[in-house]
C-alpha cells in the first residue's frame, strides 16, 4: 500500500509539471520569449514589406512567411499571456511584463483582423480559379489552395478568441472583437454546411453513374469521385474546428450538427445535446413524411403483393410437401421414415425460400448478388462447422444406406442398446439399463455397427457340460427333447445339438436352437433352465472343473 502512494505520488508530480508549464516560467525563459517576439516582429515588418513590392507567386510567398511567423510570434505572446494572468496577483510580477504583453496583444486585435481580410481575399480569388478550372489537375490544384486558405482562416478565428479571452483575463474589454468574431463564424459555419450538402449531393450522383456508366468512362468517374470525397472530409474537418469554436462561444450549432452527421455519417457526442437532437428528429420527421407522401401509395401495393406472396407460397409449400410425402409412402423404395421426413422438409422449404426470394425482388432487392453472397457465407460457416458437417454428412449415409432404423438394438461406437431417435447429426440410443446417449454420426458411421435386430430369426448359442462317465446318447437325447418340447425354438431351420469338445473336465455340447428375434433371451433362459432340471431327473451330472493330483514320497 505504501508503495501504491509513493507511485501516485510521483505521477501526481509529473502531471502537475505538464500540466503548468507557462505559469512556472523562470526570468532567463521570459527574457527569451520576449526576445523571440522582437526578432520575429522584425521579420515580420520586412516579409510585409516585401508583400507589398512583389506581385504573384511572389507575392504569395511573403504572404505566407509573414503569416508564419505571426503565429510563431502568438504562440510566443500566448505563454507570456497565461504567465502573467495566472500571476496576476502575485506582487512580484513585473508591472512592465503586464504591460508588455497587454500592448502586444491590443496589437495582435488589429493585426489578426488585417490577416483575415487579407485571408479571404486570397480565398476569392482561389475561388475564381477553381471555378474556371477544368482540367482534373487544375481542379486538384485549386482545391488544395481553398483547402489551405480555410485552414489558415480558421487559425486566424483560433488565434483571435484566444486573444480576446487573454484581454478580458487582464480586465480589457474584447466584446468588439468577439462580436466580430461571432459574425465570422456564423458566416463560415454557413457557407461550409452548404458546400458540404453540395459535395455530398455531387459524391451520390456520380456513385449512381458509376452503377451503369460504360468501362472506358468508368475511370474518369472514379477519379472525380476521389477528388470529391477528399473536398468532403476536408470541408466536414472545417466545420467542425468551426462548431467547436462556436461551442466555446456558446453559439447555436445544432443545425450544423445535423448536416455534419448526415454529410459524413459519423455521430460525434453533441447528438446527446437536447437542441441537437430535437433538430435532427425534426428534419427526419419532414423527411420521411415527404418521402411517404411520394411513395407511400406504391409502398402500400408492395406490401399488399408481398403478403400475398408470402401466403400463396406458404399454401404451395405444404402442397408440394404433402405431395412428396404422399409419392415416397406408395413408392417402392425401402426409405427410412426419417429419409423421407427430410425429403418431405427440404421440398418444402425451398419451395418456401423461392416465394421468399421473389417477395424480396419487390423492393428492387438483386436476388442474384444475394445468392453469391449465401453462397460465400455458407463456404464460411462449412469451414467453421466441419465436424457438424461431418455428423450431417454421416448421417445422410445412415439414411440412404440403412444400417439401422429405430427401434433396432444396435451396437455401434462402442455402446449397445435400442435405438430411441435418429437424426441427420446424432443419433440417441436407450441402453440396456434404461440410459439415453447421444452418439455423432460420424462417430456410428466410421465404426463397425452391429444390427442385432435387423433379421427377424436369430440362432442361441449354448453350451452344456456333462461328465466323462455320462451317457453321451441320453444327454443328446434329452437336449433335443428339450428343444423340440419349446413352443418358441422354430422347426426350420433345425436345431443342431452335437457334441462340440473333449474338455479336460467335461464333455461339452453345442446347442443351437433357431428362434424369432424377439424370442431370443427367453428361450435362452427357458432352455439353460430345463436343462439343469432334465440332468438331474436324468442322472446326468454337470461337472466341477477338476485336477487329479497324485504325491510320490521318497525315503531320505
Amino acid at each position: 500500500m505504501f508503495h501504491f502512494a509513493k507511485i501516485m505520488l510521483v505521477l501526481f508530480c509529473f502531471l502537475s509539471v505538464i500540466a503548468m508549464p507557462a505559469s512556472a516560467l523562470t526570468e532567463s525563459e521570459i527574457q527569451g520569449l520576449q526576445k523571440q517576439i522582437t526578432v520575429t516582429q522584425k521579420e515580420i515588418t520586412y516579409f510585409k514589406q516585401e508583400n507589398q513590392k512583389t506581385k504573384g507567386e511572389r507575392r504569395i510567398l511573403s504572404a505566407m512567411q509573414f503569416l508564419k511567423r505571426e503565429k510563431q510570434l502568438r504562440e510566443a505572446l500566448d505563454q507570456l499571456a497565461i504567465y502573467v494572468t495566472s500571476n496576476n496577483k502575485n506582487a512580484d510580477t513585473s508591472k512592465t511584463l503586464s504591460a508588455y504583453v497587454l500592448a502586444l496583444l491590443n496589437q495582435q486585435s488589429g493585426v489578426i483582423k488585417e490577416e483575415i481580410l487579407l485571408i479571404e481575399k486570397y480565398l476569392d480569388r482561389a475561388q475564381v480559379k477553381h471555378e474556371k478550372a477544368t482540367s482534373t489537375l487544375d481542379i486538384m490544384t485549386t482545391d488544395q489552395d481553398l483547402e489551405n486558405g480555410t485552414r489558415i482562416l480558421n487559425e486566424h478565428m483560433e488565434a483571435l478568441f484566444k486573444n480576446s479571452m487573454h484581454l478580458e483575463e487582464l480586465g480589457v474589454n474584447a466584446d468588439s472583437d468577439l462580436a466580430y468574431l461571432d459574425t465570422l463564424l456564423n458566416a463560415y459555419s454557413v457557407k461550409a454546411v452548404g458546400q458540404l450538402e453540395l459535395t455530398k449531393a455531387e459524391v451520390d450522383n456520380l456513385s449512381d453513374l458509376l452503377s451503369f456508366a460504360p468501362e472506358d468512362i468508368k475511370k474518369d468517374l472514379t477519379a472525380k469521385a476521389a477528388i470529391l470525397n477528399h473536398k468532403k472530409a476536408k470541408t466536414a474537418e472545417s466545420l467542425s474546428q468551426l462548431l467547436a469554436l462556436m461551442d466555446q462561444r456558446q453559439l447555436d450549432t445544432s443545425s450544423y450538427q445535423h448536416v455534419m452527421i448526415s454529410a459524413t455519417g459519423q455521430v460525434s457526442g453533441d447528438v446527446f445535446n437536447s437542441d441537437v437532437a430535437l433538430d435532427l428528429f425534426q428534419r427526419s420527421s419532414e423527411s420521411i413524411e415527404i418521402w411517404l407522401f411520394e411513395n407511400g401509395v406504391d409502398l402500400v401495393w408492395k406490401l399488399i403483393l408481398i403478403v400475398l406472396i408470402i401466403i400463396a407460397f406458404t399454401a404451395l409449400s405444404k402442397f408440394v410437401g404433402k405431395m412428396v410425402s404422399s409419392g415416397l409412402n406408395n413408392s417402392s423404395l425401402q426409405l427410412s421414415g426419417l429419409l423421407k421426413e427430410f425429403f418431405t422438409s427440404i421440398a418444402s422449404k425451398i419451395v418456401f425460400l423461392i416465394g421468399i426470394l421473389i417477395a424480396m425482388s419487390q423492393f428492387g432487392i438483386q436476388v442474384t448478388p444475394l445468392l453469391a453472397g449465401l453462397g460465400m457465407v455458407g463456404f464460411i460457416v462449412g469451414f467453421a462447422l466441419q465436424d457438424t458437417l461431418s455428423n450431417f454428412a454421416s448421417g445422410l449415409m445412415i439414411l440412404i444406406y440403412r444400417p439401422f432404423d429405430e427401434g433396432d438394438l444396435v451396437e455401434a461406437a462402442g455402446v449397445s442398446g435400442t435405438v430411441s431417435k435418429l437424426s441427420l447429426v446424432s443419433t440417441t440410443i436407450l441402453t440396456l439399463d434404461n440410459q439415453s446417449l447421444v452418439v455423432p454420426n460420424s462417430k456410428i458411421w466410421g465404426d463397425v455397427i452391429r444390427n442385432v435386430t435387423a433379421q427377424t430369426e436369430r440362432r442361441v448359442d449354448m453350451i452344456f457340460s456333462i461328465g466323462y462317465s455320462d451317457d453321451i446318447p441320453k444327454a443328446e437325447n434329452v437336449l433335443m427333447d428339450i428343444l423340440s418340447n419349446h413352443k418358441s425354438v422354430l422347426k426350420a431351420p433345425q436345431a443342431m445339438v452335437k457334441l462340440h469338445t473333449l474338455n479336460e473336465s467335461s464333455l461339452d455340447f453345442v446347442v443351437r436352437p433357431w428362434v424369432k428375434t424377439e424370442d431370443y433371451w427367453n428361450v435362452y433362459w427357458d432352455v439353460t433352465r430345463a436343462v439343469k432340471q432334465r440332468f438331474d431327473a436324468e442322472d446326468i451330472s454337470i461337472p466341477f472343473p477338476q485336477r487329479d493330483i497324485h504325491i510320490y514320497k521318497s525315503e531320505p
